[in-house]
């Protein structure tokens, strides 16, 4: 059994990405789209930013309403290379917004989704979690090749056209 197949035991498919090949964000007088290139490797996709009908406080409804306290990112990827799992915890901002308050938010969610993975299949996961950032007003818009991803403490910013899963896997 991959552990793809392990997260997807633990992960509720409710919150399966509308559509896998691309990160999609709506808002009232914007919409962003970028499209994934998975170059054949196998990987799951996660939208969380979403309210959840019948739940007073959205996705998590355990958690009171004050400010910060229920951020999440946009997406998280989980995808194998080999035999190493990633987790790439993705937000997609308009602006020139910071958006680590909302990537490490995610970051503490998917490294609880590891532990519970681990608890619940009894196995081994040590996943490289990645954070990535994708502004609107920063991304190439022309032909312009892309540069290799640059971490600084786990964190990248993109800022391509297309987002090529293998190029994160790293």
């Amino acid at each position: 059994m991959s552990k793809l197949d392990d997260i997807q035991y633990v992960l509720s498919s409710d919150f399966f990405a509308p559509d896998k090949n691309k990160f999609l964000e709506r808002q009232s007088s914007f919409i962003m789209e970028v499209p994934i290139k998975n170059d054949g490797l196998p990987y799951l996709s996660y939208k969380y930013d979403k309210n959840l009908k019948g739940y007073k406080g959205g996705l998590f409804p355990f958690l009171a309403q004050n400010k910060g306290v229920q951020r999440i990112s946009d997406y998280v990827i989980f995808a194998e290379k080999g035999s190493q799992l990633y987790i790439l915890v993705v937000e997609l901002k308009k602006g020139k917004e910071n958006t680590i308050k909302q990537l490490d938010a995610a970051k503490h969610f998917v490294e609880y989704i590891v532990k519970t993975t681990i608890r619940v299949k009894q196995n081994s996961i040590s996943p490289q979690i990645r954070c990535i950032s994708i502004s609107d007003n920063k991304r190439i818009r022309k032909g312009t090749m892309e540069k290799p991803v640059q971490y600084q403490d786990n964190y990248a910013e993109f800022k391509g056209k297309v987002f090529r899963l293998k190029t994160f896997l790293t």
